[in-house]
């Protein structure tokens, strides 16, 4: 009796759910979804309903095992995916799965601060934009702030860097060619997984052992499998036990 009655509850509170949104479409199969959305009890559902901690599928099906289980040093995306904190916005989509849309990383509510940018490149004063060193102070805006063309341009002189200079509001910045890294005012081959240790996104969201010559091989932890730079949850098999 107990199980019925969960279930009419359950039942009921997805009734008063879906009773309240437009955003639900009866569809037949998954392939019948479009992009943000996923099936759910022969309905179309936005994909933030997954993995939002409130079932919205009666058989559960949106908060079991899909939904990852995120460290405090990690993102969760709408698509249910952990990623390290620092792939927030870092100016690319990391979150989508399987082809499905998911820029919930690139939210513009979230990148209000500062972008983390890579090596040779700056953030825009005022908006969450990496540019090229090289950009500032060339007499072309290239933010739309026009941080980059500032009041200190004609103010730094005398600046020594072995291949080039960012003279920025923040002050002058050295930085080198494609895949090397600015170490004083010397360049030197950038080690990719040394990245998070400068504030950098991770070229591997768990693992990465570097294999010399600007090669890098990622890896995962216990419980999961790679998915090319990414790692994706295992499917774990959960016996029941009937008394």
């Amino acid at each position: 009796m107990l199980h019925t009655d969960a279930l009419l509850f359950y039942s009921l509170a997805l009734t008063l759910h879906y009773s309240t949104t437009a955003q639900v479409e009866w569809v037949s199969n998954e392939e019948s979804c479009h992009v943000g959305q996923f099936a759910c009890d022969g309905r179309c559902v936005p994909l933030k309903w997954k993995c939002d901690g409130e079932p919205d599928c009666t058989d559960g099906s949106d908060e079991l095992s899909f939904c990852a289980r995120c460290g405090s040093d990690e993102f969760r995306c709408q698509s249910g995916r952990c990623l390290p904190k620092s792939y927030l916005c870092d100016g690319t989509a990391d979150c989508g799965i399987n082809d499905t849309e998911d820029n919930s990383d690139e939210d513009p509510s979230i990148c209000l601060h500062k972008r983390t940018c890579p090596p040779n490149f700056y953030s825009c004063r005022h908006e969450a934009r990496c540019i090229h060193l090289s950009q500032f102070c060339n007499g072309i805006a290239d933010c739309n702030d026009h941080s980059d063309e500032h009041h200190k341009c004609d103010d730094w002189h005398n600046i020594t860097c072995h291949y080039g200079v960012g003279l920025t509001l923040d002050g002058p910045i050295c930085y080198c060619p494609s895949e090397q890294v600015s170490v004083g005012d010397r360049c030197e081959p950038e080690d990719k997984c040394s990245r998070p240790s400068r504030g950098q996104a991770p070229i591997c969201s768990q693992q990465c052992r570097d294999l010399g010559n600007g090669v890098t091989e990622c890896d995962c932890n216990e419980n999961f499998k790679p998915n090319g730079s990414y790692c994706s949850p295992r499917k774990l098999l959960i016996r029941e036990t009937k008394y």
